[in-house]
């Protein structure tokens, strides 16, 4: 602990020169996919990651970037982006809805691909952290949260290149287009990173395509995207140690359009579409495979929908409503019903679907928000049909009272809805009993809390509260049992947030330090069912504390450092004694340091200074210290 209190410390007393920028926190936008926001309105606790923030982070993908948000769990099987379990609050990754600009792209077949995203960092303007749920806004997939990644349009001519390398033959190039002529706006960025992997069979190759675009007239704005992700991975230990010589690929396809009529009554009807194919290789590349294995798994969901959003403004405040039709098909050789005739499998030989499955979900919500004196606040509520929950209405509301300028008290409440994944309900492995009766999950939350935003500072503390009924999980009785997805039957999840963001050259004109932001979390879970291994739900993060500093050095030279220390509840089997282990508590330290120059920027990051061993998950270790040198160049065009 003397330590770790030390280098604080040492960061914290870093000399440099002094930056004189004064810098006023502004108010947010928050984008969601219904009627839009102020963050000082917002009766919720919404972080933001700006563009600014992101390019001062040392990291290259979006699961690291997250790792930094409070109450944000981000459980990673590997390096760089090659596949990670997000979570809020307690929850898991099947508990958390993501959403690229505001059209949500979770996977129906599992949580672990809800990050396979056609995108690379330096595309996005910003990303909000909903903590806590928000079914009421983006429907079920939001149980304990919510992700939206933004990509503005450009407002001016120019490019964006940045090459990255570094230890383990990691290479990082990417390449973005910005073009602005008249009344249309275009972004077009790829990008590639590969690396031979910091341990056997962990290499990976990822390639990204992305076009975002908007045109503007009198009549309203419409805005489109199109992406493409390409991952493939040695996939050592990932979901057995008994098989360490795993492999899979990953192909992701999205697109949505979106028109925005700027009328009195505001219309926003909108499309989208998403299609995601995987294989899994138990045995990679089929080496030495024994003779019970006949073939790879092989996934394709298919996930389509309509979406019509409307608002309006009167004397009695802002009203909103809507409704979402939308489709969820899988086809596999392993989850589903069996076909009556098998379909060959897309871009892969010889191979054959023989299930699919189905479901359809029509949801339609209304909301209002008004304001009276200092108070503001919002009801309303979603109905949501699909043939797993049949029809259920989920109610909310949020209260937030302005005590004076800068200091803000909320409170909310609300019912949160999540269906089992496909995986849950079929999948069957040595490993895994699957459960097609699953029901789905449902919990009651309530929040309050207290935010803090002024000149130079941000803040606020918040308490939670969530009741989880019928939770789902992987569990067993023995170790030398397989895992069975059940219904839990109880959950309580409770804990408290606190964050302050301090600009000092607001408050010292000349201290060399320009930032410092500490986040620090503690969440409690009590399941009230019976005695049993859990492989998700009750191992979750218990306590979290997050340092990051950021100051001048020398001219154009600048640091960032994020120290971090994460205490993990639950067990895991240990594969070489299969024993039961505790999560061991980890401390970690990133940096970078940049050099920037009108259009050029270079720098040189690491991960994990101290060389701390760790895990995320059980039986699956993290890199050690991992060093990258990198340039970005960003002319504009005239």
């Amino acid at each position: 602990m003397r330590g770790f209190l030390l280098i604080v410390l040492l960061l914290v007393v870093c000399r440099g020169y002094a930056q004189n920028d004064t810098l006023k926190i502004q108010e947010v936008e928050i984008q969601g996919n219904r009627i839009p926001a102020f963050f000082n309105e917002k009766q919720r606790v919404v972080m933001i990651i700006s563009r600014e923030e992101i390019a001062l982070m040392p990291v290259t993908s979006l699961d690291e970037l997250l790792e930094y948000v409070s109450n944000v769990d981000v459980r990673s099987r590997g390096a760089m982006g090659v596949q990670s379990d997000i979570g809020i609050r307690g929850g898991n990754c099947e508990q958390l809805a993501v959403l690229l600009n505001g059209v949500k792209i979770n996977d129906p077949q599992t949580g672990h691909h809800n990050l396979n995203i056609p995108l690379d960092l330096t595309c996005i303007n910003r990303i909000e952290v909903l903590q806590g749920p928000g079914t009421r806004l983006y429907g079920p997939g939001a149980f304990s949260g919510a992700i939206n990644i933004i990509t503005s349009p450009p407002v001016d001519k120019g490019m964006k290149v940045q090459a990255e390398s570094g230890d383990y033959n990691f290479i990082n190039t990417n390449v973005g287009l910005y073009y602005k002529w008249k009344f249309f706006s275009n972004l077009l960025s790829v990008s590639h990173k590969s690396s031979s992997g910091y341990r056997e069979n962990t290499d990976f190759r990822t390639s990204n395509a992305f076009w975002f675009g908007q045109q503007v007239s009198k009549y309203g704005v419409m805005t489109s995207q199109v992406g493409y992700n390409d991952k493939s991975f040695g996939a050592n230990s990932f979901y057995t140690s008994k098989y360490p010589n795993q492999f899979e690929r990953t192909r992701a396809f999205i697109a949505s359009i979106r028109y925005e009529m700027n009328n009195k009554l505001h219309l926003r009807p909108q499309i989208y579409y998403r299609r995601h194919q995987d294989r899994f290789e138990l045995f990679r590349d089929n080496f030495e495979a024994p003779a019970w294995y006949l073939s790879h798994n092989y996934h394709l969901s298919h996930v389509s929908g309509v979406e019509l959003s409307s608002w309006f403004s009167w004397a009695a405040g802002k009203t909103s409503f809507g409704a979402e039709y939308r489709t969820e098909y899988i086809i596999s050789n392993v989850l589903g019903e069996p076909l009556d005739n098998p379909e060959p499998v897309p871009f892969e030989a010889g191979a054959v679907f023989t299930n699919a499955d189905h479901r359809d979900v029509v949801s339609a919500f209304a909301d209002h928000q008004f304001q009276y004196r200092k108070l503001n606040a919002s009801f309303g509520g979603l109905v949501y049909h699909s043939q797993l929950s049949g029809t259920r209405f989920f109610p909310g509301a949020d209260l937030s009272l302005e005590l004076s300028n800068s200091f803000n008290l909320f409170a909310s409440y609300s019912q949160s809805l999540r269906l089992p994944s496909f995986t849950e309900l079929y999948y069957k492995s040595t490993q895994h009993i699957p459960n097609s009766s699953l029901l789905p999950e449902e919990a009651m939350n309530a929040e309050t809390g207290l935010k803090y935003n002024s000149k130079g500072i941000n803040g606020g503390i918040s308490l939670y509260y969530r009741k989880g009924i019928n939770i789902i999980d992987w569990v067993r009785i023995n170790t030398a049992d397989k895992w069975q997805a059940a219904n839990i039957t109880e959950v309580e999840s409770m804990g408290t947030e606190f964050f302050a963001k301090i600009y000092l050259p607001v408050f010292v004109p000349k201290s060399p330090v320009t930032l410092l932001h500490l986040r620090m979390v503690y969440n409690f879970l009590q399941k009230t069912s019976g005695d049993y291994y859990s492989l998700y739900a009750l191992d979750y993060l218990g306590q979290k504390y997050t340092l990051t500093v950021q100051h001048k050095l020398y001219k154009n030279f600048s640091a960032s450092w994020t120290l971090m220390y994460q205490q993990r509840m639950g067990t895991y089997t240990e594969f070489s004694s299969n024993d039961e282990k505790p999560y061991p508590d980890v401390v970690t330290l990133d940096g970078r340091i940049s050099w920037n120059y009108k259009i050029f920027q270079v720098y040189a990051d690491a991960s994990n200074i101290l060389n701390n061993s760790y895990m995320d998950i059980g039986n699956i270790p993290m890199p050690g210290r991992w060093f990258r040198m990198g340039v970005v160049v960003s002319p504009v065009f005239k």
